[in-house]
């Protein structure tokens, strides 16, 4: 009489095994949760084009309150974590109007330090609202970040 012995796996790899198989599923079945993050990049060549494109409101990345006269908009945020910054470039026609939307909240020295780009000896830094901005009123630029 012949006697077979069947050999059992043992229970740390059948654990092992389930859990790796467990968590395949949950990726396969929600890549939403593990997809690409809401991080955006985007350009708008006119104050007019932004607006076209929705992306000048009152709960954008981009500031609202830019000078109509902005070329070179650009755009990077992620929707994930709430972070943005960006750049523009204004004509001197609009420096006056600008500089007094934001004027009135410049920031003293001290602050300086915990911008994320130090600013260049022109340029001069603001805060309004939740933005935090770089504006170099000579050379029309400004770069922001979100607060």
């Amino acid at each position: 009489m012949s006697i077979t012995t069947k050999k059992q796996i043992p229970p740390c790899l059948l654990a092992i095994a389930v859990c790796v198989g467990g968590a395949i599923l949950v990726l396969a079945a929600c890549p939403e949760l593990f997809g690409p993050s809401l991080r955006v990049d985007q350009r708008f060549a006119t104050y007019h084009e932004a607006v076209a494109a929705g992306a000048l409101h009152v709960d954008s990345y981009i500031p609202p309150f830019i000078p109509k006269s902005a070329t070179n908009i650009h755009d990077v945020h992620n929707a994930d974590i709430n972070t943005g910054h960006g750049s523009f470039e204004f004509d001197a026609d609009d420096v006056d109007d600008f500089k007094q939307s934001i004027v009135q909240d410049e920031l003293p020295d001290a602050e300086l330090e915990k911008l994320r780009d130090l600013p260049a000896p022109q340029e001069k830094a603001y805060r309004r609202d939740y933005y935090l901005l770089l504006v170099d009123w000579e050379l029309g630029e400004c770069r922001w970040w979100l607060e």
